[in-house]
Formats: C-alpha cells, sequence, structure tokens
C-alpha cells in the first residue's frame, strides 16, 4: 500500500508540474510575449489583465463577456467547462465564474500578473490593474468582463483599494512589516495635511480586494466595517437611564472595496 500511495503521489506531482509549465506557456504568451486579437474581438492581453484584476479585487468571481469565455477554453487558458447561460446573440450569452475553480489557472495568473505589477514598480502607469481601471475611467466599461457588474464598484475607490494593496505588496520587506498608514499614504496627501501620529507606527496588511455588498458579519463578531454601519439605538439601562448602543447588521453599501486593515 505504502508502494502504491508513493507512485499516486508522484503522479499528481509530476502532473502538477507538467500543468503549470503549461499553463505558464499559455497564460505567458496570451499576456506578455505572443498576445493576438481573440475571436471574441479582445485583445488576449487584456483579457489576462482582467482575470488577474477579478482575482486581486473581486475574489477570484469574473463575468466573461458573450464569446471571451468560448475562446479562453479554446486558448486552453481555462481547462472546465463554463457553467451554462442563457443563450444571446449567435448562442453565446456572459458567463459567470470563480477563477478558484480553476486552482493552476489561478496560480499562474497571479505569479505572472504580481510580476507584471513588480516591473511597474517605478512607473505605475504600467501596472496592469490601474491600466484597466484607467481604460473603465475612459469608456465605463473594460472588454472580456464587466468590471463595473462584477465588481460594483467607483473606479476611484478601486483605484485607492488597489493603490494599497499595490504599495504593501512593493513596500514590504521581507520578513519585516508592512508600509506605515503615514508612508502608504504621503503622496495621495495635500501639502500641509498633518496625519495623527499614531499613522506612523500603524502597518498596513493587504493582499486583496473585495466588495462590501452584502458583507456579513464572520463567526468571530462583527467587524470595524459592521461597527461603523450600524444604526445608533438607545435603550433604557437598570438604572433607567437611556444609552446609546451598535445594532450589528450587514451594512447596505459602505464601500466597494475591503481592501486592507491597520494592525
Amino acid at each position: 500500500m505504502a508502494a502504491l500511495r508513493d507512485a499516486l503521489l508522484g503522479a499528481a506531482a509530476d502532473a502538477t508540474v507538467d500543468a503549470h509549465k503549461r499553463l505558464t506557456d499559455v497564460i505567458g504568451g496570451m499576456w506578455v510575449t505572443r498576445p493576438t486579437t481573440l475571436r471574441c474581438g479582445i485583445s488576449s492581453r487584456w483579457l489576462c489583465m482582467q482575470l488577474f484584476a477579478a482575482l486581486r479585487m473581486n475574489g477570484g468571481t469574473v463575468v466573461l463577456g458573450a464569446g471571451a469565455g468560448a475562446d479562453a477554453l479554446r486558448e486552453g487558458l481555462l481547462v472546465l467547462p463554463l457553467p451554462p447561460t442563457l443563450p444571446a446573440s449567435g448562442g453565446l450569452g456572459e458567463t459567470s465564474m470563480n477563477l478558484h475553480s480553476e486552482p493552476m489557472c489561478a496560480r499562474v495568473l497571479d505569479e505572472l500578473g504580481w510580476r507584471q505589477v513588480d516591473s511597474s514598480s517605478a512607473n505605475p502607469s504600467n501596472d496592469p490593474i490601474f491600466q484597466l481601471l484607467g481604460t473603465c475611467m475612459k469608456q465605463g466599461a473594460i472588454a472580456g468582463f464587466g468590471m463595473t457588474t462584477s465588481i460594483k464598484g467607483g473606479i476611484l475607490e478601486l483605484a485607492f483599494a488597489w493603490y494599497l494593496i499595490r504599495s504593501v505588496h512593493l513596500d514590504t520587506p521581507a520578513g519585516k512589516p508592512g508600509p506605515t498608514l503615514a508612508a502608504s499614504l504621503s503622496a495621495l496627501s495635500p501639502k500641509g495635511f498633518r496625519m495623527p501620529e499614531r499613522a506612523a507606527s500603524e502597518h498596513l496588511v493587504a493582499y486583496a480586494g473585495f466588495s462590501c455588498l452584502g458583507a456579513a458579519a464572520s463567526p468571530a463578531g462583527p467587524t470595524d466595517l459592521h461597527r461603523r454601519s450600524a444604526p445608533r439605538v438607545l435603550q433604557r439601562g437598570p438604572d433607567g437611564k437611556r444609552r446609546q448602543r451598535d445594532r450589528h447588521r450587514a451594512p447596505r453599501r459602505v464601500g466597494s472595496i475591503r481592501a486592507a486593515g491597520a494592525g
């Protein structure tokens, strides 16, 4: 039994290495070395950037436009059949999926995406997500999947959230805390603005952004987000005096992204 187990584990490990190598070649070609125009009419480079944005800013959930999902399957970027959708013109409709159901694809997109972020450290205009958001500000939508539909956030909110996530990624030394709030926000602060003293000692911790829509309290209890959005109600205490307390409930809409927490 031990020999069989070792053989199965070895075969799985070899298959994982092969799948990673194949997808790195496929996605690297579509994104960096051999970008082409897909049948659906969008650039393969932009499709890969949009998928990376969905991983980092929307929990992996993406809405693939009509034809984009079929192209992603045809090019080998995705492997599993896409969920069925209502038929649209030509029999192709938008498809909602979560990229974490394709773990190797998600892993390679993350690796290549962060590599692009690293290479843009001196020039944020080359950052893949900033490029997407800049295009979205001009056009109102992003080809391949509707970011404004998928993420449901204002573009400037998303840009600010990504700025924080990107700052943590680029400015965190190995084995040390992330950048302080003061260091990260100084470039965005108006001249003469004085931050609270605590901003110089609180560090950012951020890896991804998530939509706040429909957010509910975790099993550990309400977060600061819920406390800030909870209405205040007055109740009488044992001594007969009226006191304020929070009524915790999920926010209707506090913001589009909860991207970072100070720790």
